[in-house]
């Protein structure tokens, strides 16, 4: 990712994603760090899902964020 002035909403990609994703596109950004054992027992992982103009709509944790999933894919195929 490119770096974009902050609550701009913009993403800028580069490399291989630039060439494929277009403005308007659903994508899924991952972020990796490296953590000591201490560290990585304290992390809390969330999922951050954005709206049209790339704004917040709620952040999960992401344990939370999975079983919300779950259950909404549970609700659907009950019905």
């Amino acid at each position: 990712m490119i770096e974009a002035p902050p609550g701009s909403g913009i993403i800028g990609l580069n490399s291989a994603a630039a060439r494929l994703a277009m403005p308007g596109d659903k994508i899924i950004i991952a972020a990796y760090a490296l953590f000591d054992e201490a560290e990585a027992k304290a992390f809390k992982p969330r999922v951050v899902r954005v709206g049209r103009e790339n704004r917040i709509l709620s952040g999960l944790e992401l344990l939370g964020g999975l079983l919300n999933f779950s259950l909404l894919a549970a609700i659907k195929a009950g019905s």
